[in-house]
C-alpha cells in the first residue's frame, strides 16, 4: 500500500553512527527540503534492525505539521518496488554498501523526472550508477553546519555521469537556510553536448521538406519544412545535439494493421528502431497508448481533394447571357424595328433606299455599335434610326457585362458537397496507407459515414488505397476519384498549378506533432522547449513562413480569373465554323458562276448558229 503514489523523494543517508546521531543537524534539512520542494506523501525506508531513535520522530513529527503524509518501511524490502501513476516521496536511511545495492534493485523508470531521490554520498561512489537526464537525482556531504548538494545525470547510458552544484543548506542562516538554484531544470540539463539522436521520417511539405534518396543516400543529413525548421534551428542549436535522419523503412507513416501490430514510424518506436518520429502525425487515442506526442505544433484539417473542373463552358457560351425568353424578345423587337423603319422607304417618305435587306444589315449594326451607310432623310425615319441606335447601346453594354462576367469569374459546380453524396456520385474514394486519415475510414465506428466509405469503397477497391501522396493526386486528376488529405500539403503541392479543387467539407480536424518513444528520457526536454518557442512567438513566425494559403485566382470561391485559349474556344470554334461555311458558300458560288458562264456560251453559241443558218 506504500507504494500507490508517485512524485517520489527519495532520501539515502550513509548511517555510520546511531540514527540519534545522524538527525543531529539534518533533520532541519530534511524538513526545509520537503517544504521547498512541496513534496506530499513521504515514505520513509530504513534498516531493519535499527529502531526509531529521537530524531527520526522528530523528523515524523515535524512533516506531519507540515501536513506531509509518512510512513516507515524496513529495508530489506518484502516487496520489490514498482511504477505507480500517483505521487510518492521516499527516505531512505541506509549504509553505503546498503544504498549501491538498493539502488541497483531499483527500476529504471523509478528515475523519471517525477521522483526526486536525495541521497547522502560523494559522487564518486555513484558514477557507475545511470540516472536518466529527466531524473532528479541529488546527493549531498554534510558538515556540523553546512551542506552543499549536487545534481547527478547521463545523457545517455553510454555517456559520463555529470554532476552539477545544484545548491546549499547552512544552519547558520537564520532566514533561507536552504538556497537551491532558481534556474529551471530543463535550462539547467540542456546542454546535450553533441549527442547523436536517431529519427525517422515522411516528407510532407511544408511539414517534411527532403528527399527520400538524399537520405537514403547520405548526401543529405537535414530537413527543411515547418518540422525542420524546429528541430535544426530550433532545438539543435538550442541543446547542442545532432540527429541523424533515415525515411520511414515501409514509406508509412504509421497505422494499426489487421492483426493489431502498426506500421511505419509508429513501429519504429515501438520496436527501439529509431527514437524520434519527424513526420506530420495526427494526434489519435491508439497512437498515444504507444508513443508520446510533442506539444501541438499546428491544427490540420483533412479535406476531400477532386480534379480541378474548371468552367461551365458550351456551345451555349455566347448564349446563356441573356434568358431565352430575352433572345425572343429581341428578336421580335428588332424584326418590328426593320419593317417600321423600311415601311418609310416603301410609303415614299423616305428617299433613301431602306430596303428590306439594307434595313436588316443597319438595324444589326446598330446592335453592335456599328454606324449606317444611310443617311435617314425623313424626321419619322430619323427617329426609328436613333431609337434603334440607343437601343443598341444598353443592349450591346449589358450582353458585355454579362459574357465578361461568365468568362473572368468561375463559378464551380460541385459534384457532392458531403462525405454522405459520394455514395450517390461515380466518384471512387480513399487515400494514403498508413496513415491516419485512412484508418480514421478502415476503422471508423460502425454505422458511421466513414464506416460505409471503408465498406462499400474503398475495401472493394483496394487501388483506392494509394502508396503516396503523389500517387493519390495522379489517380485524383486522371479518373473520377476523390483524395483526402491535409489541407496545408495539397496546398504547398498545388501551389503552381489549379489542378485540384477542395471540396469545403471537413473530413476530419486534428492536431499534429512529432512523436516520441515512451522510454526516451530527453522527450521532456524537447517538449519544454518547443513549448518555449511557442510562448515566445518562435512557432508563429515559423508557420507564417511555411504554411501555404489556397490559390486566389483558380477561382473556387468566385474570385477574377484571367482568360485563357479555354475561355474563348466557343468564340474560336463558331468562326472557324463560319470560316467553313463560307468556304462552302464560295465554293457552290464557283460553281455556280461556272455554269452560268457555260450555259451563257451555249447560250451566245447557239445564237450565233441561229443567225449564221439565217444569213
Amino acid at each position: 500500500m506504500y507504494f500507490k503514489y508517485v512524485n517520489c523523494l527519495f532520501l539515502l543517508m550513509n548511517t555510520v553512527l546511531s540514527l540519534d546521531d545522524i538527525f543531529g543537524t539534518p533533520v532541519t534539512f530534511l524538513t526545509d527540503f520537503i517544504e521547498e520542494r512541496n513534496l506530499d506523501l513521504v515514505l520513509l525506508v530504513k534498516e531493519k534492525d535499527t529502531g526509531i531513535g529521537h530524531s527520526l520522530k522528530n523528523l515524523v513529527l515535524q512533516l506531519t505539521n507540515q501536513d506531509t503524509r509518512i510512513s516507515v518501511v524496513d529495508f530489506p524490502l518484502i516487496k520489490s518496488l514498482s511504477e505507480y501513476k500517483l505521487e510518492m516521496t521516499f527516505i531512505v536511511l541506509l549504509e553505503e554498501p546498503k544504498t549501491l545495492e538498493f539502488l541497483s534493485s531499483v527500476p529504471s523508470n523509478l528515475f523519471s523526472n517525477k521522483n526526486v531521490w536525495l541521497v547522502r554520498s560523494g559522487t564518486a561512489n555513484l558514477a557507475n550508477t545511470y540516472f536518466p537526464i529527466d531524473s532528479q537525482v541529488y546527493v549531498f556531504q554534510s558538515s556540523t553546519s553546512r551542506i552543499e548538494i549536487q545534481e547527478l545525470y547521463n545523457i545517455d547510458r553510454n555517456m559520463k555521469q555529470i554532476a552539477r552544484n545544484f545548491g546549499s543548506w547552512s544552519e547558520k542562516r537564520d532566514f533561507l537556510r536552504l538556497s537551491l538554484d532558481t534556474m529551471s531544470f530543463f535550462e539547467r540539463r540542456k546542454n546535450l553536448r553533441g549527442y547523436s539522436f536517431h529519427a525517422e521520417c515522411m516528407p510532407e511539405p511544408p511539414f517534411v521538406v527532403t528527399s527520400l534518396e538524399g537520405l537514403k543516400s547520405g548526401e543529405q543529413t537535414q530537413i527543411g519544412g515547418i518540422w525542420g525548421e524546429i528541430w535544426h534551428k530550433g532545438l539543435e542549436k538550442t541543446m547542442n545535439f545532432t540527429t541523424k535522419i533515415a525515411p520511414s523503412p515501409d514509406g508509412q507513416w504509421g497505422s494499426l494493421n489487421e492483426d493489431g501490430t502498426w506500421n511505419g514510424i509508429i513501429n519504429g518506436l515501438i520496436q527501439n528502431r529509431t527514437q524520434i518520429g519527424m513526420a506530420s502525425l495526427f494526434y489519435t487515442y491508439e497512437r498515444g497508448m504507444v508513443v508520446d506526442f510533442s506539444p501541438a505544433i499546428v491544427e490540420g484539417t483533412d479535406r476531400m481533394f477532386i480534379k480541378y473542373p474548371g468552367r461551365d463552358a458550351s456551345w451555349m457560351t455566347y448564349i446563356n447571357p441573356f434568358h431565352i425568353s430575352l433572345w425572343v424578345s429581341l428578336f421580335l423587337f428588332l424584326t418590328f424595328v426593320v419593317l417600321l423603319l423600311s415601311s418609310t422607304y416603301y410609303l415614299g417618305a423616305e428617299q433613301e433606299p431602306f430596303t428590306l435587306q439594307n434595313t436588316c444589315l443597319i438595324i444589326w449594326g446598330s446592335q453592335i455599335a456599328q454606324g449606317s451607310w444611310l443617311d435617314p432623310k425623313c424626321i419619322s425615319s430619323k427617329m426609328i434610326f436613333l431609337i434603334s441606335f440607343v437601343f443598341g447601346v444598353c443592349l450591346y453594354t449589358s450582353y458585355s457585362a454579362q459574357l465578361i462576367s461568365f468568362l473572368t469569374i468561375i463559378k464551380v459546380t460541385l459534384p457532392f458537397t458531403s462525405l454522405d453524396e459520394i455514395l450517390e456520385s461515380d466518384f471512387t474514394f480513399g487515400s494514403v496507407k498508413g496513415s491516419s486519415i485512412l484508418d480514421s475510414f478502415l476503422y471508423g465506428p460502425p454505422g458511421s459515414i466513414h464506416h460505409k466509405l471503408a465498406q462499400e469503397i474503398i475495401r472493394k477497391d483496394p487501388s483506392t488505397m494509394t502508396e503516396t501522396i503523389e500517387e493519390g493526386l495522379a489517380k485524383a486528376k486522371k479518373d473520377s476519384y476523390v483524395f483526402v488529405w491535409t489541407t496545408d500539403v495539397i496546398y504547398d503541392i498545388n501551389k503552381d498549378n489549379c489542378d485540384f479543387l477542395d471540396i469545403p467539407y471537413d473530413v476530419n480536424t486534428g492536431i499534429l506533432g512529432m512523436t516520441w518513444n515512451k522510454h526516451l528520457p530527453h522527450r521532456h526536454f524537447f517538449d519544454y522547449f518547443i513549448s518555449k518557442m511557442t510562448e515566445t512567438g518562435q512557432m508563429d513566425r515559423i508557420l507564417k513562413k511555411w504554411l501555404p494559403k489556397p490559390r486566389s485566382d483558380c477561382g473556387a470561391n468566385g474570385e477574377f480569373v484571367s482568360m485563357g485559349i479555354e475561355n474563348m474556344v466557343s468564340a474560336f470554334a463558331m468562326i472557324f465554323a463560319s470560316f467553313i461555311f463560307a468556304v462552302l458558300v464560295l465554293v457552290l458560288e464557283l460553281i455556280a458562276r461556272k455554269r452560268e458562264r457555260k450555259k451563257y456560251e451555249l447560250d451566245s453559241k447557239d445564237s450565233k448558229g441561229k443567225i449564221e443558218q439565217k444569213i
